[in-house]
């Protein structure tokens, strides 16, 4: 039997679990529903992350951060022009990172690799996928349909048929069903969802685990919004995040980032204590989500007792120290700050590991390159993922 037959079998035999309901539905599961579905998401997010170093260790045809932040902003636009959740976005980058880890991959084929990504994801995650038409219309001529569809295929093998990942997004979507009111809830579900736009876009989260990012945007939309997070700190208590190193690092890195991108919704936030006139503003500039910058991290609930991590708590990110790998490989130990001591991790990907998946790999991708038409006469800026 082909091996990628056999692995796409085992794949929609076992991903039942995981079909996504639209955010707003998820919030209708029962309770005990609703706690199973994300003590699952946090035994098994470590089982497809990507290298949280890969350009580092394994892109030798000189990538750089800002090539993979073009392309994944790039990839944003997507929601608006197709009407696909943020979570299909998150997917497809996800598959992005996962098949950069293994594969050295020039700058002409990157964004080849995001529309094979989002065409995959949207296949999965949407009721109404992207069409191949569709997706050629908005290349204009820079790829054919056998150029996306080979890509594709290459993208499956790499990533081996492990198409269902957990995403922050996703985890967010479940972590703000404990939000009592449901206006509430929908205003910190959009504020979220702001954080988690920009986190995507920026290769250092890679080093944040899926969990701890949809719990740091969710705290950062309740300092947007001014709501108390007291109650939801006590429902949430169970599932020992909020309050650990990792998530304070993420939610002050979280909130940085995105200032520094839109210092003007920084400022108009200063001045509008509600957070309406500055999400105004936000939408005028084609915005459609706003956030706060605090200088003060703390909790509303100061009698709250949660638990204490034992881990470096320096304010400085160390990949080495405080990756998704490093977290992933010691978990089950009595430091770690998950309820669940069990988890299914993946392989140590350590550097010499990659090399080798990348030595193996090399001739499928040198192939692959070689195969690919070059780009189309007369493409358009708007099309065009501009990587320089």
């Amino acid at each position: 039997m082909d091996m990628s037959h056999s692995m796409e079998a085992e794949y929609c035999n076992k991903s039942n679990l995981f079909q996504e309901k639209p955010a707003m539905e998820i919030c209708n599961l029962s309770a005990s529903d609703l706690r199973e579905r994300i003590l699952i998401m946090l035994q098994t997010e470590c089982e497809s992350l990507p290298h949280y170093n890969y350009i580092e260790t394994v892109q030798r045809d000189g990538m750089k951060e800002l090539w993979r932040r073009k392309v994944t902003c790039w990839l944003l636009e997507f929601q608006e022009e197709f009407r696909i959740s943020q979570d299909t976005v998150a997917v497809a980058v996800n598959y992005m990172d996962r098949y950069l880890s293994q594969i050295s991959t020039k700058k002409s084929i990157l964004q080849l690799l995001a529309m094979g990504a989002v065409f995959i994801a949207a296949k999965l995650h949407e009721t109404y996928p992207i069409g191949m038409s569709e997706l050629q219309t908005l290349a204009e001529g820079m790829y054919l349909e056998s150029d996306i569809k080979l890509m594709e295929l290459e993208l499956l093998r790499v990533i081996q048929w492990q198409l269902n990942p957990v995403t922050p997004q996703t985890v967010m979507n479940h972590m703000v069903c404990y939000v009592d009111s449901p206006e509430k809830r929908k205003l910190l579900r959009e504020h979220a969802e702001a954080f988690l736009d920009v986190a995507l876009c920026e290769y250092e989260f890679i080093g944040y685990l899926p969990s701890v990012q949809g719990v740091s945007a969710i705290l950062c939309a309740f300092e947007t919004t001014k709501f108390s997070s007291a109650n939801w700190i006590v429902a949430v208590r169970m599932y020992r995040l909020v309050g650990s190193p990792e998530v304070v690092r993420c939610k002050a890195r979280m909130q940085e980032v995105f200032y520094n991108s839109f210092p003007d919704i920084a400022r108009a936030q200063a001045d509008s204590p509600t957070g309406v006139d500055e999400l105004v503003a936000a939408e005028s500039n084609g915005w459609s989500k706003v956030s706060n910058m605090s200088n003060e991290w703390s909790y509303a609930d100061k009698n709250i007792s949660l638990i204490t991590v034992k881990t470096d708590h320096s304010t400085t990110f160390n990949r080495e120290v405080n990756s998704p790998v490093a977290f992933c490989e010691k978990a089950g130990n009595e430091d770690s700050v998950r309820p669940v001591p069990q988890y299914t991790s993946r392989d140590n990907m350590n550097i010499q590991t990659l090399e080798e998946a990348n030595n193996q790999n090399q001739t499928t991708a040198t192939n692959l390159r070689n195969d690919i038409s070059p780009p189309g006469q007369g493409t358009t800026q708007r099309t065009r993922a501009s990587t320089h």
